[in-house]
Parts: C-alpha cells; sequence; structure tokens
C-alpha cells in the first residue's frame, strides 16, 4: 500500500496535518502530537522501504536533505506556507531556544529576509527531489483558515492514491481556529511539549 508522506520545511503545518490523520485513523509514524521522530528526520537518514510499509502516513520535513531507497511507494502532500510568516515562526523557536541569536546575527530584519530566502530556495530542492511523485500541494493559510474545506481535499488524495476512506469531519474539528500568521508567543509550541508524553505510535501495520 502506498505510504502517504506529510512534508514541507520547518514549521509548515506538517504536525497539525498528521493529528488529523491520526484522528481519522491513519496508522501514523512516531508519537502524537508532533509525530517527530530524530531516527528518520536528521539529514542524510534513509528512508527505506521496510520503513514505509509499516505505516500509512509518515512526518517527513526536508525531503532534499533525505535519501530514499530505490522503489519505495510513497505520495506527498506537500505544506506551503507564506515564506515571510514561516521565517518569522523558525525564528521565534530558535529565538527561545537560543535568546539573542537573531540580534547577534545582524539583526532581526536581516535574519528574517535571509531566512526566508532559504525558505524559498529549499523549497525548490525539496520539490526537485520528488518530482515525478504523486504529490499534492495545501497552503498552511487554507489549512488553519478553512480548516474543512482543507480536510476534504486531504480526504480525496488520500482516498485517490491509498483507497481509504478519511472523515473531514473529523479531521477539520481538529484545527483550532487562529489566523494564518506567526503567533508572537509560544501558546501553541507548550501545548505540543504538554502532550509529548503519549505512546510512541511504532508498531507496523495490522
Amino acid at each position: 500500500m502506498t505510504t502517504l508522506v506529510v512534508s514541507g520545511l520547518a514549521r509548515c503545518g506538517s504536525s497539525l496535518t498528521m493529528q488529523m490523520l491520526h484522528a481519522a485513523g491513519m496508522h501514523c509514524a512516531a508519537a502524537p502530537p508532533d509525530f517527530a521522530d530524530e531516527r528518520f528526520m536528521l539529514p542524510g537518514s534513509r528512508i527505506t522501504k521496510k520503513l514505509l510499509a509499516r505505516y500509512d502516513a509518515i512526518r517527513l520535513l526536508e525531503l532534499h536533505l533525505l535519501e530514499f531507497e530505490a522503489g519505495a511507494d510513497f505520495a506527498v502532500l506537500w505544506l506551503d506556507r507564506n515564506s515571510i510568516e514561516q521565517a518569522r515562526s523558525q525564528l521565534k523557536m530558535i529565538g527561545h531556544i537560543f535568546p539573542r541569536t537573531i540580534e547577534l546575527d545582524g539583526g532581526a530584519r536581516t535574519a528574517l529576509d535571509n531566512m526566508a530566502r532559504g525558505i524559498r530556495e529549499d523549497m525548490h530542492r525539496a520539490q526537485a527531489k520528488i518530482a515525478g511523485r504523486h504529490v499534492y500541494r495545501l497552503n498552511f493559510e487554507d489549512l488553519v483558515g478553512f480548516p474543512f474545506a482543507a480536510a476534504g481535499e486531504i480526504a480525496r488524495f488520500v482516498k485517490e492514491v491509498t483507497g481509504r476512506e478519511l472523515s473531514p469531519v473529523v479531521m477539520g474539528s481538529r484545527v483550532l481556529k487562529r489566523g494564518p500568521e506567526c503567533q508572537p508567543d509560544m501558546r501553541i509550541e507548550y501545548q505540543l511539549i504538554r502532550e509529548r508524553n503519549k505512546p510512541t505510535c511504532l508498531f507496523p501495520r495490522s
């Protein structure tokens, strides 16, 4: 069965999308709520056919930095985001982990512009990596602004590539109402951290 790879660049809404798929009954790699596992997310990680076959969906970011085994069967749900807002979100996380890093790097505006440019360049590299694959591109802005419509598009794509029926209502209900702009505080991130103690989902498909 074709595995769904949920991808994009950091801070694109991939964790939220995995939560939606998980709520609808898909067997997802790694643990909620962020569904991140460093064993297959570090640069240079090799994504094998055996790994993909274990799950219905797997979150893999920065695809241009990963290596896929020949013959791996997967389709890609790619999440785009406004590059400036995505850069703001990335810099917010960096500033939270490493205080004053942005100021020491020449000023917040310069860092923002540089990060946004890097996002656009990496997006093109990642897209080249999956050229020829079955890909559906979804905007983060639509995901949070029109969650039930976005969930319907996700369900349509999943059915097209896997034959599986998912409920757009269940998936859309997972999305909290918010604007697409980078939030100034860390409330959403702290919520993910609090929920991270749930058991890891590392079992093969039934």
